[in-house]
């Protein structure tokens, strides 16, 4: 007589019971102590990021009154980024594009709101701004920025004008880099990847003459990517006019160079 399906469905069910019942059978001997385990939690973990970039005053970014994001250089470690539009392209919101002119410098929008001078979001370094005052934009030899001195980037999704200005219309990005607690000594680095990208950076934090100094020299070099262009508008032109005005098919121009430093110090 074969076993029905109720049947089946009782011996599974005691076999369950029964593996429970060995399975806590073999805890019986660990204790759960709440005070221990909330003892072990740091203090960021109880109350939260603290930043300032919402309201300009510390708090923690679960009683802002803004969608902020913190990201500390922690963080920039354990994700593998080398360049801040990598971190950035992780936040909930933001998109890093490129815009259209030669220097393919990244624009920044947050939650759709694009535009090419890309004036609506602000973006400060130590609470600075690095917009310029013509166009809104952040000039053309911004072309993002090594993460190996950023102590950590605060960014608010949404409108930050009431604290900031109209150029906050569509999000703000801060951008603090490290200090001599930060840095603790010197620290010498060289990194290479693909596309011949090499990368060198050197951090120092001390004091001099009773003053807290904090110095970061950077240099980054990279051929980029050689993707090749077959067509473009002015290819549109050429075979409606019989014109060979276009450069193309050719490889797009990713290459560049840059070198940064800054020092801060205070007394």
């Amino acid at each position: 007589m074969k076993p029905t399906f109720l049947a089946k469905l009782g011996i599974l069910t005691l076999l369950l019971c029964l593996f429970n019942l060995t399975l806590a059978d073999s805890h019986n001997d660990v204790e759960f102590d709440p005070l221990t385990e909330l003892q072990k939690l740091t203090q960021q973990e109880l109350v939260g990021v603290q930043a300032k970039i919402a309201t300009g005053i510390k708090q923690s970014t679960d009683h802002s009154p803004a969608i902020a994001t913190v990201i500390t250089a922690e963080d920039i470690e354990a994700m593998g980024a080398t360049d801040l539009d990598e971190v950035l392209e992780t936040v909930p919101g933001l998109h890093v594009a490129r815009n259209h002119v030669p220097n393919n410098n990244p624009i920044y929008f947050i939650r759709g709101i694009y535009s090419d001078f890309n004036a609506e979001v602000l973006v400060l370094i130590n609470g600075i701004s690095i917009e310029s005052l013509i166009t809104g934009n952040r000039g053309q030899i911004w072309g993002g920025m090594p993460v190996n001195a950023i102590a950590r980037i605060e960014v608010i999704r949404g409108p930050g004008s009431a604290l900031y200005g109209a150029d906050a219309f569509a999000g703000v990005i801060n951008i603090i880099t490290k200090t001599k607690e930060d840095i603790e000594g010197t620290e010498v680095g060289l990194r290479a990847g693909s596309f011949d990208t090499r990368d060198a950076w050197l951090l120092h934090g001390g004091q001099w003459k009773g003053f807290d100094l904090a110095l970061t020299l950077e240099y980054h070099d990279t051929a980029g990517f050689r993707e090749i262009i077959e067509s473009d508008i002015q290819t549109y032109y050429d075979n409606l006019f019989g014109t060979h005005a276009s450069w193309t098919p050719g490889p797009v121009n990713m290459s560049r160079r840059s070198y940064g430093s800054a020092l801060g110090y205070c007394a």
